[in-house]
């Protein structure tokens, strides 16, 4: 299985990742229950200062290796999604998903876009069976892992997509820890340069 390099940052020190702990740090979890990781050690920094003045004294960059992506595995908050990946959604579901709008504000519907899809998944998920937010969160990211779907992705700049994307993956055994640094006390903002990420022992 092929993989890729990218990069976590945390204002907690840890091993391994453990879901239990997720939507605890500072990152946005708009885009879905997981793992959040960036393509570059520039954007984690910045999520591993994304923290209250005081709370926090150290800082860590993780240099993590993930699953690659396939045209089939993955979502893209805003592109549209792959059809095999529709099909075996609604066959978990054991219905056809509706052909309505669900963003209201850009007129999208549900299968416009990942996002949607995603989105729609929790709302479905708080609606129908009372989930809080959370809980809605990890049911679809838990469904999306079940069928082969195992991140969602977005542009690290939303004007400028071709500069790659940042992800979170649904499930940890796509994620596996292998540098991690302490993050110098200064923020990024005011001093970018940090040591280099070195290989665990």
């Amino acid at each position: 299985m092929k993989t890729e390099i990218y990069y976590h940052g945390s204002g907690s020190l840890f091993e391994n990742f453990d879901l239990s702990h997720a939507h605890e740090g500072h990152g946005n979890s708009k885009f879905g229950f997981g793992v959040s990781v960036a393509l570059t050690p520039d954007h984690a920094t910045h999520y591993a200062f994304k923290v209250k003045e005081g709370e926090l004294i150290d800082r860590y960059l993780y240099k993590v290796e993930v699953t690659a992506e396939t045209p089939d595995n993955h979502l893209g908050y805003r592109d549209p999604i792959n059809p095999s990946i529709i099909a075996k959604v609604e066959e978990k579901l054991g219905h056809k998903i509706p052909d309505q709008i669900f963003d209201k504000a850009r007129k999208t519907k549900i299968l416009d876009n990942g996002g949607n899809l995603y989105n729609w998944l929790v709302s479905t998920a708080q609606s129908s069976q009372g989930l809080e937010m959370v809980l809605a969160k990890k049911y679809a990211s838990d469904l999306l892992h079940s069928i082969g779907v195992l991140f969602m992705q977005w542009p690290c700049n939303w004007s400028k997509p071709e500069n790659g994307y940042n992800r979170v993956y649904y499930n940890t055994v796509d994620v596996k820890i292998i540098g991690r640094e302490l993050l110098p006390e200064e923020d990024p903002k005011v001093k970018k340069s940090h040591k280099k990420v070195t290989n665990k022992d």
